[in-house]
């Protein structure tokens, strides 16, 4: 099955289809789309901001709130993906909006040269049985908004390290 178009979190940025990224990103269950970002100015990198965590197995803490990307060339800001509207279960209202305190807003610093800007892909998992087209009704959402895990992904443009910046289950 083929996405016919990317998910409406990505609406504010210039996408593009991409290969997976030479690096370890972990199992992959359903159906994996790649796309790499862009801004509309033409700039292709961007600082990536939210509150971040440290993260179970990597080394470095990852964002898990609303993630906005700032372009280095114009710092035009757009967020690229909030929990609490994007994914699944945002999608259908499996559960509330989060209102919790979830610290300081910060920009990602790359592990290895502490820089603070990144060329982006973002990764979006479907479960091996979704269908991609239009919804039938104004209120289903498109079956590629249904995504039910998110991962963020930065080559550091700098030292060139590849990292993951995010990584949410959505479902």
């Amino acid at each position: 099955m083929t996405l016919h178009s990317s998910p409406r979190c990505l609406a504010d940025f210039v996408v593009s289809p991409t290969d997976r990224p030479r690096t370890e990103l972990g199992s992959f269950d359903g159906q994996n789309y790649f796309f790499s970002l862009d801004c509309r100015c033409s700039g292709r990198s961007f600082v990536v901001r939210s509150f971040f965590s440290p993260h179970f197995y990597l080394k470095h803490p990852t964002a898990y709130g609303p993630i906005t990307l700032r372009c280095v060339t114009c710092t035009r800001e757009c967020i690229c993906f909030d929990p609490s509207e994007h994914g699944f279960d945002a999608e259908l209202d499996h559960f509330p909006s989060p209102n919790e305190d979830r610290g300081e807003i910060r920009d990602f610093a790359c592990p290895r040269c502490e820089e603070t800007s990144f060329r982006i892909i973002a990764r979006f998992e479907y479960p091996t049985n979704a269908r991609f087209g239009q919804p039938t009704e104004p209120s289903v959402p498109a079956a590629e908004d249904l995504f039910t895990y998110f991962m963020l992904i930065g080559t550091c443009d700098s030292c060139r390290l590849i990292s993951v910046l995010a990584d949410i289950q959505c479902a």
